[in-house]
């Protein structure tokens, strides 16, 4: 599974049986090119990744990962060619560098700071009085949203899998790396730069690693580049 091809083949799925969401939906996702689905919220945009992830199995029909069919092939192995961006961030209540090397647990402490320069976090890290020790909270509780977003993009470049999904993931809030007693403030112009900067790590990184991937947004002004 390194080639990154997708299809979905006549799959049907709904959460319930009074609920169906997809009723023999059709479509590939070519090999090493960007790809974005967009649809306002409830259409099933993050359903695809949950149904390629085989967090669920599809009712009927099939999808097909560079000509196999998912629910033939090993779990961990399926996971392991899919890196995944989501909405909401999930962080270990634990430190920045051990979060971030969660995506690849044998890397060395530059394999994980190359992956935080490529996601344009890395300089901010290193302002903090602990860097890359500093702990992040509960569920990231004591950084922003943004870092939140960008240690997770991170992490998964460390990952290095032929398969990237961002779920909405490229949208960044107001940031800045604080603890609970600061205040983060910060203007939409450099919200707007830091965007700018981030997509185009991201794009850089794509047309290096010749990876397939995929942008979920609720708005065609959310993706870039596409083809």
């Amino acid at each position: 599974m390194s080639g990154g091809n997708i299809r979905f083949e006549n799959v049907h799925f709904g959460y319930n049986s009074q609920r169906t969401i997809f009723k023999g939906v059709t479509f590939e996702i070519p090999a090493s090119k960007k790809t974005a689905i967009v649809g306002p919220s409830g259409c099933g945009k993050s359903t695809i990744v949950r149904l390629l992830g085989r967090f669920y199995d599809p009712s009927s029909g099939r999808i097909v990962l560079d000509g196999q069919d998912i629910a033939h092939v090993d779990l961990a192995s399926l996971r392991r060619a899919l890196g995944v961006v989501p909405q909401d961030t999930p962080l270990f209540h634990t430190d920045i560098l051990t979060n971030v090397r969660y995506g690849r647990l044998e890397a060395t402490d530059d394999e994980v700071f190359e992956a935080t320069k490529k996601a344009s976090i890395h300089d901010a890290v290193l302002k903090l009085p602990d860097g890359y020790k500093t702990a992040v909270g509960e569920r990231g509780l004591m950084i922003s949203g943004g870092e939140k977003q960008r240690l997770a993009i991170a992490r998964v470049i460390l990952k290095d899998p032929p398969i990237l999904l961002f779920d909405e993931a490229v949208r960044l809030s107001p940031s800045s790396l604080v603890a609970d007693t600061e205040l983060a403030t910060q203007t939409s112009a450099l919200d707007s730069h830091t965007e700018h900067e981030l997509m185009h790590s991201i794009n850089t990184i794509l047309r290096e690693k010749k990876c397939t991937s995929v942008f979920i947004a609720h708005r065609y002004a959310r993706i870039t580049r596409c083809h």
